[in-house]
């Protein structure tokens, strides 16, 4: 198991860097995980507060692959900048892929 480490700090130079660690794995046929807000969202409430990060729609089109959204309820037991682990089922439900082949506004 390995994965994409992101320099938060960097903006386009990581956003670079991710994008082409990404093309490495796609072009091994591995699956590419992201978490487009970039941070756990506590309730479906809280998702308008953290919108999907420009980073996802960039991989989106220089990966042309579909995506596939999976949302889950993780952020119920492990809440941002929390150490602790609350009890509780995380319940994960994946939505119909989303094609190749859309601009920024359709995705």
């Amino acid at each position: 198991m390995s994965g994409i480490a992101v320099d938060r700090k960097g903006r386009a130079s990581a956003l670079k860097e991710v994008i082409s660690q990404a093309k490495k794995y796609l072009q091994k046929k591995q699956v590419v995980v992201i978490f487009p807000q970039g941070t756990r969202v506590k309730s479906s409430g809280d998702v308008l507060q953290y919108p999907y990060q420009v980073g996802i729609v960039a991989l989106y089109m220089a990966c042309n692959v579909e995506v596939v959204p999976v949302a889950l309820n993780s952020g119920l037991f492990w809440p941002k900048g929390q150490i602790l682990k609350k009890p509780g089922t995380i319940v994960i439900e994946f939505m119909e892929p989303i094609k190749t082949g859309l601009n920024k506004k359709e995705f």
